[in-house]
This record gives C-alpha cells, sequence and structure tokens, in this order.
C-alpha cells in the first residue's frame, strides 16, 4: 500500500486529516507533535499501514474529543508516570481516560483473499481440538484456513489500561476503545466480551480482578472507515469520530458502579445497548447488522 492514497493525496482525506491535526496540535507538545508524526509516517520512503491505521484511528479520537471537549482535555496525559493513555477530558466534573486500539488484521485480509475454507469462532471454544476435527473433515473440500481470535490481545488490552490508569476513582472514567474492522468483526469482540468464557462474564478465562478499574469497552468502526477508505463511498469522512458507529460495554466487574457518569458516557457516544441485559436480550449481531443496512455499508 502507497502513502499517497492515505496521505499525499489532495482530496477530501487529506484535508479533513490537516483540520484533525490542527485542532489537537495546541494539545501536543512538540515532542509529541514530532513523535506524531513520525508515527503517521508524513515524510520518508517506507510506509506501514498497519502502524499508520492504528495511529490514524488513535489521531481520529483524540482529535474529536478534543474539539468537542477543549476545556481540561489532556493528551497523552501520564496518569501513572511514565506511562500514560492517549487521551483525557472532562464532562462537568467527571474525568474521561481514554485508550485506543486496533487490531492487527494484516492475517485477516489475507486469509479472506485466499482460496479455501475459512474457519472462524464465534467466542471461545472450550477446547482448540474441535477446530482441528472440523479442519480434518473440511480439507477434502480444499484448504482450510483458521481465523485467529482476538480474545487474548483484548485482554491484554485491558490489561494494559489497568496498570496505566493508576486505579478507580469515583469521578473517573477508564475508557478502552477498540477499533474494529466491520460489523461482523464488531459482533465477535462482542462475543469476546460477553460469550462462551467472556472477559465480561463471571466464567471468564481470566480472572476479572485483573482489569476491574476499567470501566467500559467501547467498539467502533473507526478502522473499517480508514482502511482503503477510497473503495467505500458511504465512508463520507473518517476522521471525525462523531460519524463512527460506536457500541458502548460497561464492564459489570468495575470496582465502582458508577452508573451516573456510565449514563453520561453512554449519552456521548450514542451506543445502541444501554446495559449488558440489551446484550443478552437482543443479540448483538443484528443490533450491528442492522445498523449497516440503514447505513448502506
Amino acid at each position: 500500500m502507497t502513502r499517497f492514497q492515505y496521505i499525499e493525496s489532495t482530496g477530501k482525506y487529506r484535508e479533513n486529516f490537516d483540520k484533525s491535526f490542527a485542532v489537537l496540535s495546541p494539545f501536543a507538545n512538540h515532542t509529541q507533535i514530532s513523535k506524531l508524526k513520525k508515527e503517521l509516517q508524513l515524510s520518508g520512503e517506507m510506509f506501514n499501514e498497519v502502524v499508520y491505521l492504528q495511529h490514524a484511528c488513535e489521531t481520529t479520537i483524540c482529535a474529536s474529543l478534543a474539539y468537542m471537549f477543549p476545556v481540561g482535555f489532556r493528551y497523552e496525559p501520564e496518569i501513572a508516570p511514565p506511562k500514560n493513555v492517549d487521551c483525557g477530558f472532562y464532562i462537568d466534573s467527571l474525568e474521561v481516560l481514554i485508550e485506543v486500539k486496533c487490531a492487527d488484521y494484516t492475517c485477516k485480509h489475507k486469509l479472506d483473499g485466499s482460496d479455501g475454507v475459512k474457519i472462524s469462532c464465534a467466542g471461545r471454544l472450550s477446547s482448540l481440538s474441535m477446530v482441528d476435527e472440523l479442519a480434518h473433515v473440511l480439507k477434502k473440500l480444499g484448504k482450510v484456513y483458521t481465523h485467529k481470535n482476538f480474545d487474548n490481545k483484548l485482554k491484554d488490552n485491558l490489561c494494559s489500561l489497568q496498570v496505566k490508569s493508576d486505579g478507580s476513582r469515583i469521578d473517573q472514567l477508564n475508557v478502552l476503545i477498540v477499533c474494529c474492522d466491520d460489523g461482523l468483526d464488531i459482533n465477535k469482540y462482542c462475543l469476546s466480551l460477553f460469550g462462551n468464557k467472556g472477559l465480561f462474564t463471571q466464567s471468564s478465562f481470566v480472572s476479572n480482578s485483573e482489569y476491574n478499574h476499567v470501566d467500559a469497552v467501547i467498539l467502533c468502526d473507526l478502522y473499517y472507515r480508514h482502511k482503503n477508505y477510497w473503495t467505500k463511498p458511504e465512508v463520507t469522512n473518517p476522521w471525525d469520530f462523531s460519524e463512527s458507529y460506536t457500541l458502548v460495554c460497561e464492564n459489570p466487574f468495575r470496582k465502582y458502579r458508577k452508573y451516573h457518569s456510565l449514563r453520561k458516557l453512554n449519552m456521548i457516544f450514542g451506543n445502541n445497548a444501554r446495559d449488558v441485559n440489551d446484550l443478552l436480550q437482543l443479540g448483538v449481531l443484528e443490533q450491528v447488522t442492522n445498523h449497516y443496512k440503514k447505513s448502506g455499508i
């Protein structure tokens, strides 16, 4: 993938990037600006699309929140020095700390473009032998590929924010935003949280206490909106986070309830499920699919 389509074009995408960068710049020091330019690979001959998309998503979210909540906004604040989160902002007296993560979809896209049978797991399996047995049966149909689950990486991201947040306070929300690919991908992440041995269930494959300072996970389609944006006419401005589909998933094992604070978060990010019960009663896939049908995506 060349740099041209993403950052050297003179179209709307680059124009909107410049606007986002201009919004965020006053909140960053010289070192942070230089680092961000390097991460976005604005100069040089080499270009790593995976690195670019991660930092494009981070920049989109930080710039959008800086625009919405300029008073008290902080870019890369060190809550537990020397570790920092991506940004922090205030809703009245409530501080919200944000960490942004993208999965590396390189293998996924490679498999999707390959001929053969693809096996993808919805949620965590009790035993990987089930996949091996299924692959053995299906190999007569052609080459068999297995998509990797992201539940271990999601666990790592939750635990990382736990360390970076330096505890949990009543007047503070610690939020992990995961930038997903398409609607099915969002559904898989939901199942990693609420499905079999999901991270937000009593039977989680890892102790809930390892991330009980994380109050919520927000799943969004921002990766999808940036990745090959020129092939998606329905995506108008990937650099505006308010246009992204978002789904707020509250951590039922958070240290403090913070109901009022999480209600504010829900109102801002406009999610389609108000609590865990909604996720369990109405299939997440149905919610996401309906959204994408309405949007023409």
